[in-house]
């Protein structure tokens, strides 16, 4: 099976402690990893690109595994791929994902790509929905349909005032964060990209927000560095947010560089979040100086087979809660199951029981490594806290 195959028709700062999700918090941040919006999952709906092929193919499966839910999409609509876990995102003070697709209606793909994604620009209600506030834009599939269909993601998503970094017409606007202002907290999110190399934006050219973090520098991080000070005297900035799109897929464990990086990030940087991504599961999550690393956010949507040891459609929304002074309070996470490209929050659920122990035998041991425990809540879903 070929990894992002389509499925196939089968059957003084305070530490972080626990805070149960059932008070309101003064900040949280809904954040999710890769959302797969483009190939099938865009075929569902009336309006969608145009590809005979994958609407047979995506209208196929759901009438082999179960013809009702082509009812459901009817019936939900843009809310569809959300499933029940649309009420954590409308609750939450900011919503933040990967959007792991170009939105375009261009049909010129990038030559020799084994997978090119593309979602029509008026499903972008989808992430309306949600309320989305921003995407993380450098990854590996931004520019599937070439630049113009990159171009044509910036615009349609600025049509929806939906924020983005990562990407840009040259180097310097592809490194510029998105600022945001959400419940008198101001935000500013930057994107990275570690592949393509062949991307990267130039000062002449445009492309993604690319970096080596394997081999990074003494310069990059300098760049950063003044980038977000920058970010924070211009714009009076309380949370800083770095979405990276990095490392192979389906690998357990982050190579040591990648944790370095990390912590630098947070250390000469200033970084509150890191929200990583890439490998299409989850990975472990580190709480360093009390600032979350999220290695591996694993799949929120997609239309992927399921790999059955990696399990990459099982997850978590993650829910990132703030005192009023903008310091990291707790870290939940809703555990999340795809299903004919929707999600479901599996807390509390006798029938996901099965898949809730994986869930919690495979944290635990991923992010054991990292010094931090999953711990169960009375509401089903898990809190990370750092090993005593």
């Amino acid at each position: 099976m070929e990894p992002n195959s389509p499925q196939q028709p089968v059957q003084s700062t305070p530490t972080i402690s626990v805070i149960e999700n059932n008070t309101k918090k003064p900040f949280q941040i809904a954040m999710a990893g890769d959302v797969m919006l483009g190939r099938l999952v865009d075929q569902i709906f009336p309006t969608h690109v145009d590809s005979e092929e994958e609407r047979k193919h995506a209208l196929n499966l759901f009438k082999a595994v179960n013809p009702n839910k082509l009812k459901e999409v009817a019936n939900l609509g843009y809310k569809y791929p959300w499933g029940d876990t649309l009420p954590y995102f409308l609750n939450a003070d900011h919503r933040m994902i990967n959007l792991e697709t170009s939105v375009t209606n261009s049909s010129k793909k990038w030559p020799k790509k084994a997978f090119n994604y593309r979602m029509c620009p008026e499903n972008l209600e989808i992430l309306t929905e949600a309320k989305i506030d921003y995407c993380a834009l450098a990854n590996n599939h931004i520019l599937d349909f070439c630049e113009a269909g990159m171009l044509e993601t910036m615009k349609s998503l600025n049509e929806k005032n939906i924020k983005w970094s990562g990407i840009g017409l040259n180097s310097d606007e592809a490194f510029e964060p998105a600022i945001m202002q959400s419940k008198q907290k101001t935000l500013a999110s930057f994107s990275f990209s570690d592949h393509y190399d062949y991307w990267a934006a130039t000062n002449t050219a445009a492309g993604i927000n690319y970096i080596d973090v394997m081999q990074y520098t003494n310069l990059d991080i300098e760049r950063i560095q003044s980038k977000i000070l920058t970010a924070r005297q211009k714009h009076n900035v309380d949370i800083v947010t770095v979405s990276i799109h990095w490392g192979s897929n389906y690998q357990w464990f982050p190579p040591k560089a990648f944790r370095k990086f990390a912590h630098e990030l947070i250390d000469s940087c200033g970084v509150d979040i890191i929200h990583g991504h890439s490998s299409h599961h989850v990975q472990g999550i580190e709480i360093y100086k009390n600032k979350p690393i999220i290695y591996g956010c694993g799949d929120f949507v997609d239309d992927y087979a399921v790999d059955p040891d990696y399990r990459n459609n099982l997850g978590f929304l993650y829910l990132v809660n703030f005192d009023s002074s903008a310091n990291v309070t707790s870290l939940e996470l809703v555990p999340t199951k795809i299903e004919l490209f929707a999600v479901t929050a599996m807390a509390n659920k006798k029938e996901y029981q099965e898949e809730l122990g994986w869930l919690k035998e495979t944290m635990a041991h991923l992010c054991k490594p990292f010094g931090t425990t999953i711990t169960p809540l009375s509401n089903g879903n898990f809190i990370v806290e750092r090993a005593q």
